[in-house]
């Protein structure tokens, strides 16, 4: 308990006096008197008197024993505030505690609305990023809304890549498990071989190499698995009860791409795609089954979570983000179409795991239908709709004074995005029609 003593001024002509304040809080006024108050005037005076007595005689057990009557005063004035004032901290709020026991016992009435509400959820959230594009501060520091010890960043690339064969390997088949495995080690001797991590024998990085042939070497796995899959979705097209080959084919193409992103994003972003297939499959398994989202719902989810993950890469709406060694792995010339294709996939790597993982979902749900198309549809939609409110923003903003270094730079990046989004709504369609011959 803290206790500092103020001086209260005269107020309709009361004279001046000293209260004593407990907790910050003064419990005394001119108009409010508590017998605490009362005892501590008593020692107040008391006090006085001390004082005149010690000044004016050399009695010192006279002095002694008023000092130890002026100290069991204070005490006591002080004991009787500190009940006072917890007398009054323990009021209870009765009209609060009436109005709450009303509302929790009251019976709501039944929603007649079709919207739930994680559906509202996505629309209010949709729109506001949406109206979002039209402020120039909201579009450079999109990404936040949405120096390296070797040693330690090799134990943690390691660390990294065990968790993404342990993550993508369970559904694969036998031949793309081995192919991984040997596709993730052949990342780490590539990452080893140009310098960014060490392996446990080496000291320093005087081996330093393009890492052409490693990088090569991760591809043609990349291509084994990606042919894997692709070989077992032609077996459900000839097959038509053959339900497993065509989930095996889709989700062995998902792991050729984490395969191929894996090669591609720099060994500081590793861990960020592990968590990006962790919440995949926490999501698939603990929220999406068992309470039964319905298509929209988790289209929409899987959108949000690739724009998100967009961002957690280290991009920006700035071109400057834009990580063009990615176009140049394994190539020692430049070469325009696998470098364009490389630099679009490291850089949009996010939504397309993301977009690809969707596809698997929903061909996995054996219960599905037409899915896969409504799928298809909310996922161009909600692609398409920021895109449009975009271009007519940025129409009505061309005078406006960062047109070229803010919108302009994001209408490059929307473009893009939406030339990915028509790619995966081809895949999207495809697989519907895999889907319906089956």
């Amino acid at each position: 308990m803290s206790v500092r003593l103020c001086h209260v001024p005269s107020v309709a002509g009361l004279t001046d006096y000293t209260c004593v304040c407990v907790s910050v809080i003064c419990v005394c006024g001119p108009f409010f008197l508590e017998p605490g108050f009362e005892q501590f005037k008593v020692s107040e005076r008391l006090h006085r008197n001390w004082i005149r007595l010690y000044l004016e005689e050399n009695n010192s057990e006279v002095v002694f024993n008023l000092g130890a009557k002026v100290r069991r005063q204070y005490l006591d004035a002080l004991r009787t505030l500190k009940l006072s004032l917890s007398r009054r901290a323990a009021q209870y709020d009765v009209y609060s505690m009436a109005v709450g026991t009303v509302l929790v016992l009251e019976n709501p009435p039944q929603s007649t609305s079709r919207w739930s509400e994680l559906d509202l959820l996505s629309f209010l959230g949709t729109v506001g990023h949406v109206l979002s594009l039209g402020a120039s501060s909201f579009i450079e520091e999109e990404h936040q809304t949405c120096s390296d010890h070797k040693a330690e960043l090799s134990v943690l690339a390691a660390l990294s890549l065990t968790m993404i064969f342990v993550l993508v390997q369970k559904r694969c088949s036998l031949t793309s498990k081995v192919a991984m495995a040997f596709g993730l080690l052949g990342i780490y001797c590539y990452r080893a071989a140009i310098g960014n991590v060490l392996f446990p024998w080496q000291q320093d990085n005087k081996d330093i190499s393009k890492g052409i042939t490693e990088a090569r070497f991760v591809y043609v796995f990349v291509l084994g698995i990606l042919f894997t899959g692709t070989k077992d979705l032609l077996k459900s097209q000839i097959i038509a009860a053959d339900f497993t080959a065509r989930t095996v084919g889709l989700w062995e193409i998902h792991s050729g791409l984490v395969l191929l992103a894996t090669l591609l994003l720099r060994p500081h972003n590793l861990p960020v795609l592990v968590l990006s297939l962790a919440i995949q499959t926490i999501m698939a398994q603990f929220i999406w089954r068992p309470l039964r989202h319905d298509v929209a719902e988790v289209t929409v989810m899987h959108y949000w979570f690739g724009q998100a993950f967009f961002y957690f890469q280290g991009n920006s709406n700035s071109i400057a983000t834009v990580d063009i060694s990615a176009g140049f792995v394994g190539l020692d010339a430049y070469m325009e179409i696998p470098a364009m294709f490389l630099t679009a996939f490291a850089t949009y790597s996010g939504p397309v795991l993301w977009a690809s993982h969707l596809v698997n979902f929903l061909t996995s749900e054996a219960s599905s239908g037409s899915a896969l198309s409504h799928a298809c549809f909310c996922y161009a939609l909600i692609c398409s709709i920021p895109v449009s409110v975009y271009i007519i923003l940025v129409t009505s903003l061309r005078y406006h004074l960062f047109i070229w270094s803010v919108f302009s730079p994001k209408l490059l990046y929307e473009g893009m995005h939406l030339l990915i989004t028509a790619a995966v709504c081809i895949f999207f369609t495809a697989m519907d029609q895999t889907n319906t011959k089956s």
